[in-house]
């Protein structure tokens, strides 16, 4: 009778390292998956903000030059709705209020832009292009509970759920340091996390930290200067009031308001610490 082979009871060398090699190759792709995932998520967001700017000049263009939000006459083209000019709507809806047309989106916020206007516009400014059909998505054009709500009022980012996109006047303001820039200085567009206090007010506003100094950073070097005070992108400076109660102050950058001209992200910090605020021009 022939021997009977014992049977092997583990791996060689060789096939050890070719299954450690397989796992690194797994472990490597993911990981680049996933960065290559976050960049694309960071790449929406500047495409989003084009795409709005780009959108309110087109409307500008098929209106006489008026602002959507700002528009006095919206009305004569969609309807009036019976909530004006502060109240509730139904997403989709496209009656509508008006704004009190003095050539800017206001935000009670920040502008104080006139009686019946202030947040109202910097709500009704997106439910104005969708009417146009300049944007996708329904809007109300009405303050929610906060009184910013992605995906309500105003548009919601796809790569960051809890996080949307504000347009308004950045008029001087007057409560504690926001961002480093101190208002009067154009229509912008904040990108922000949704607020965490069920308000009315300008702690309601979806300004609060939803990107990482690292991915902020990746954004403002992409588009400006990479400089979190200087430019046409800012931060939220060190101390920031647009930080939840409870959590450690917000950290986006080195310095506060007094030395936007030398802060640098901090990239010491982790976790979601940035909103971002981007100078339109216009």
């Amino acid at each position: 009778m022939g021997r009977l082979h014992q049977s092997r009871g583990g791996f060689t060398l060789i096939e050890l390292s070719i299954v450690l090699v397989i796992i690194g190759l797994i472990v490597g792709g993911v990981l680049v998956g996933q960065d290559l995932i976050r960049a694309a998520g960071l790449k929406s967001v500047i495409t989003d903000v084009n795409r709005y700017v780009t959108a309110i000049h087109t409307f500008q263009t098929k209106y006489n030059n008026e602002l959507p939000g700002d528009m006095p006459d919206a009305t004569n083209y969609w309807g009036t709705s019976l909530w004006c000019p502060t109240g509730n709507s139904t997403p989709g809806s496209t009656l509508t209020c008006n704004g009190n047309g003095d050539s800017q989106i206001g935000s009670g916020a920040f502008a104080q832009d006139g009686p019946g206007a202030g947040d109202a516009e910097a709500m009704l400014v997106w439910q104005h292009l969708a009417n146009a059909g300049l944007v996708g998505g329904g809007y109300t054009g009405f303050p929610a509970s906060p009184i910013y709500q992605p995906g309500v009022n105003i548009p919601q980012s796809g790569a960051f759920p809890n996080a949307g996109f504000t347009i308004f006047y950045y008029g001087p303001i007057s409560t504690g340091p926001l961002f480093f820039v101190g208002g009067g200085i154009s229509h912008v567009i904040l990108f922000g996390g949704k607020s965490p206090y069920l308000v009315d007010n300008w702690a309601g506003t979806a300004a609060y930290p939803v990107l990482s100094t690292q991915d902020a950073y990746n954004i403002d070097t992409k588009i400006d200067d990479g400089m979190p005070g200087t430019g046409k992108v800012f931060s939220l400076p060190k101390g920031s009031d647009f930080t939840p109660t409870g959590t450690p102050t917000a950290a986006c950058a080195t310095g506060g308001p007094s030395a936007a001209a030398t802060a640098t992200y901090d990239f010491t910090q982790t976790g979601p610490q940035c909103a971002l605020l981007f100078v339109t021009g216009f």
